[in-house]
């Protein structure tokens, strides 16, 4: 079955973006959830996603893996207010260097307004690395507790 990654991200889609957001979402609320990301942002013609959208489990990003019973995703299309929490099998994908995830990581400072909250919990840590979004730069907040978490890893 392989390993999953569970993540929360709370934070304030830029304005500019906030409408994509809204049809992405919706999309997949009307839609078979089984339809390609790829589609979904080609249907929609939300360009930022352009590289992101060919990942094997790009979609997976905003609702999670059907295995797992707590997903969320709530949206505020007037305000950009995103709650996402949900979990995916993150593992990079034949001849890509980056997951899912990371890739999605690589969008956040471009879709989100500074002041963002994000986690994101290995299946097989205890202590989940959370990041701030600050001047534009996701930055670790709790890099002490995360390294402690990973020390002899390999060894548990």
């Amino acid at each position: 079955m392989g390993m999953y990654t569970y993540f929360v991200i709370k934070g304030s889609v830029k304005e500019q973006y906030r409408q994509k957001i809204k049809q992405l979402i919706d999309y997949y609320d009307n839609h078979d959830y089984d339809i390609p990301f790829e589609r979904a942002v080609d249907d929609i013609g939300f360009d930022l996603f352009k590289d992101f959208k060919t990942g094997q489990r790009s979609s997976m990003i905003f609702y999670g893996s059907v295995d797992f019973d707590e997903n969320v995703c709530e949206y505020n299309e007037t305000t950009g207010k995103w709650h996402i929490e949900c979990d995916i099998k993150n593992y990079p994908e034949d001849g890509k260097e980056k997951n899912s995830m990371d890739m999605f990581k690589d969008l956040i400072p471009e879709l989100f307004e500074d002041g963002l909250f994000f986690s994101e919990l290995y299946e097989e840590f205890y202590v989940p690395s959370e990041y701030e979004l600050r001047n534009g730069e996701l930055v670790l907040t709790n890099a002490k507790e995360v390294l402690e978490d990973r020390k002899g890893f390999m060894y548990r």
